[in-house]
């Protein structure tokens, strides 16, 4: 099912979320210009926020459980093997460990990669986590990759309940930094929703155009990170009402951006003593680099 954004959001803001979550990166449409002045008051604190807020989501942030590309990576950085063949040390020299996940070093080999046995073990301690605390889950938005789908379904409690079920939302919004990595790749929808038959894939593209012409890596990479996470927190903010407590699936660079969401700015009436207050709150949860399956919960908040 289509999850429809709320008639408060405005006709043109409401397009262009939709919009962007299908086309993002260097071809999103640019924001109207409500769109770009609500972002300004948008915080992500650790703490529930003790300013009033317009709309409000409590977020469980959970980066996917070890993938095979991760297991490369690592192999690699133990043993090195970039000094075997010329053209090897030529792709370390640019990529670092990393060289391992591109196309003319291994093929397709981690295009859209699954979890290792240790990453199901991962998600296996996720979920016993998350039943331990009793964590509420009223929906699901993720990445549309088969790590963030796999680490959700095995980590996420609700999600083994088909009676009972939460809403999945694939959306492009929550995808890892494109850069030139196969692992930055994804798969069809098609080939998706043959595994995934109950996931909501209606805001993503069948083909993955983003891999093909919208990539984040390189010059200007943090900005358009930024830009993303920006549309990332203004979808999850327009869903549904009764979609308060929402875990977020997603990637170790995309989190990092999210999480180091910007103060929004005050005109310069606005009390000092606001704006301490809220300086301290965002820097118990600003820029982390998540381990693989790690769970923290933030609280979004669009002010009122």
């Amino acid at each position: 099912m289509r999850v429809e954004l709320p008639a408060t959001a405005s006709t043109m803001c409401a397009a262009w979320l939709l919009a962007a979550s299908v086309v993002i990166g260097a071809h999103a449409p640019p924001p109207p210009g409500e769109c770009a002045a609500g972002a300004r008051n948008i915080t992500l604190t650790a703490e529930p926020p003790s300013w009033a807020c317009a709309r409000v989501k409590t977020l469980v942030l959970i980066r996917h459980a070890e993938g095979t590309h991760n297991e490369a990576e690592a192999a690699e950085e133990a043993r090195p093997t970039h000094h075997l063949r010329e053209e090897h040390a030529a792709l370390h020299a640019s990529h670092g460990k990393a060289w391992v996940l591109l196309h003319a070093a291994t093929g397709d080999r981690y295009l859209d990669p699954i979890l290792t046995a240790e990453g199901e073990r991962q998600a296996e301690r996720l979920h016993a986590q998350m039943a331990a605390l009793g964590v509420r889950v009223d929906a699901v938005a993720l990445s549309p990759m088969r790590r963030t789908l796999q680490t959700a379904h095995v980590g996420i409690p609700q999600l083994r309940a088909p009676a009972t079920r939460p809403r999945v939302l694939a959306t492009e919004l929550l995808r890892e930094r494109v850069g030139p990595y196969t692992c930055d790749g994804r798969l069809p929808v098609s080939t998706l929703r043959d595994s995934f038959a109950h996931v909501d894939f209606s805001q993503v593209g069948e083909a993955d155009t983003l891999f093909a012409y919208g990539k984040e890596h390189g010059d200007g990479e943090a900005l358009k990170l930024a830009e993303r996470a920006e549309r990332a927190a203004r979808w999850l903010l327009a869903l549904p009402d009764e979609l308060e407590h929402v875990a977020v699936v997603s990637h170790q660079h995309f989190l990092r951006a999210f999480t180091s969401r910007h103060a929004p700015s005050d005109d310069a009436a606005a009390a000092d003593a606001r704006a301490r207050e809220e300086e301290a709150a965002r820097e118990q949860h600003a820029g982390r680099m998540f381990r693989n399956a790690e769970m923290q919960t933030a609280h979004l908040c669009e002010r009122s």
